[in-house]
This record gives C-alpha cells, sequence and structure tokens, in this order.
C-alpha cells in the first residue's frame, strides 16, 4: 500500500512539473527554506507525505554535531534523560541513491539503519560539515576508492560539506535560502550526546509555486 501511495504521489508531482514544492524550516534564528530534488523520487514524495499529514508537527532539532550535522526529528526521550537516537518510523522505503548528488553544505539527508531502510519517515538531517583541502580530499578518495568530481571538489573547498558521507544515506533536497541558520543552531549549547540543553522547536510548512517563481526568488536553477 506505501508503495502504490508513493508512486501515485510520484506521478502527481510530475504531472505538475511547472510547479514545485518549497520546504520551509522556522527555527529560534529565522527560517530556512528549501527545495526537495527530483532524483530521489520517493524520498521526495514522502517527506511532502509525511509532511501533509502531519507526522514533523512539534518537532524539533534532536542534535547538534558542529562541523558534521544538524538531525532533526521527534525526541524518543524526555530531555533529561536523553542519551541515544533509535527512530522507529511508521513508513519506511528503501535508500535512493545518485551518484550527481552530494554532501554540499545545506543538503537534507536521511540516515540509512542497519535494516537497510530509510529514517525519510521519521528523521532527517542537514549537512553542516567544513571545508577540506586538496590533500584532505586525495586522502578522502584513497580510503573510499571513490573518485571526488571537479565540480564537488570546489565546493567542498569554498562552502564545505562532508565528502566521505556521499553515496552512504540518502540526500533529498537542499537548503535553498538561509543557510547560515544551521551555524547558529549548531553553537547551541548541548550535552556530552548532542542533545541541546533547550528545546529547539523546527516548525516545518509547505507551499507550492511554479518553478519559474523559484528561479527568480532563490536564484535555483533546475
Amino acid at each position: 500500500m506505501m508503495r502504490l501511495l508513493l508512486l501515485l504521489t510520484i506521478l502527481l508531482l510530475t504531472n505538475c512539473s511547472a510547479k514545485d514544492y518549497i520546504i520551509s524550516f522556522s527555527t529560534p534564528y529565522g527560517k530556512m527554506d528549501a527545495i526537495l530534488y527530483d532524483k530521489t523520487p520517493e524520498h521526495k514524495a514522502l517527506f511532502i507525505q509525511e509532511i501533509k499529514k502531519g507526522t514533523f508537527e512539534n518537532t524539533s532539532c534532536t542534535k547538534l554535531n558542529p562541523q558534521f550535522i544538524l538531525t532533526i526529528g521527534k525526541t524518543p526521550q524526555p530531555l533529561s534523560s536523553f542519551t541515544k537516537i533509535a527512530p522507529t518510523c511508521k513508513d519506511e522505503i528503501l535508500p535512493e541513491y545518485d551518484s550527481t548528488l552530494f554532501h554540499r553544505k545545506g543538503s537534507l539527508g536521511a540516515f540509512t539503519l542497519s535494516s537497510g531502510k530509510s529514517t525519510i519517515g521519521c528523521e532527517f538531517y542537514i549537512t553542516e560539515g567544513r571545508k577540506f583541502s586538496k590533500e584532505e580530499l586525495d586522502l578522502i578518495e584513497a580510503k573510499t576508492h571513490k573518485k571526488i568530481s571537479t565540480l564537488y571538489r570546489n565546493e567542498y573547498q569554498t562552502t564545505g560539506g562532508i565528502p566521505y558521507l556521499d553515496q552512504e544515506n540518502t540526500l533529498f533536497g537542499e537548503i535553498i535560502k538561509g543557510i547560515s541558520i544551521i551555524d547558529q543552531l549548531q553553537h547551541e549549547p548541548s550535552n556530552e550526546f548532542g542533545k541541546p540543553n533547550r528545546n529547539l522547536p523546527i516548525k516545518i510548512s509547505i507551499k507550492k509555486i511554479t518553478k519559474k517563481r523559484i528561479t527568480k526568488e532563490y536564484s535555483y536553477i533546475y
């Protein structure tokens, strides 16, 4: 049933290709806007579906990891007893990988669990990462046996990201406005497990507008 619903959603998204969704994350530091990738269609469809049915209502930053990732989802335990995130998503799908997508700063990702399923139905992350030198990228290539293209190298050296996570988790979107808010959230005090010392609510909303308007307002090129 879940597979059928996702296929129907993907079909509807494809038939309305002149328009696309903007996902907004309202935080204590302001709002971030994101676009979802068409190259990982099942994750795009399920994320939109979960937002619309309220899965991410009353959600928050559950883990801070400076120069790495910012985790968003539902806190499984009270703040005082928090030790480790162990998400159990009601709606689960398999990961989707696309070699043209990479962990640039601001990219949205879904973890791959030991079960082989994606956490997109209940938990995701926003990439912060850091800048990498040419020598560091060469070393990552040698260790992972994965070629890092010139385009990606330039991005990792000038803007930052997490090159060693490429093709490990599913990337399904990216922040196209308000990216500096990631750094502000990561500077919040947290405990030894990365749990924020205070609640950092994230209100997620969605709107559908024309791709032409998205390109004009956000300088995003499809």
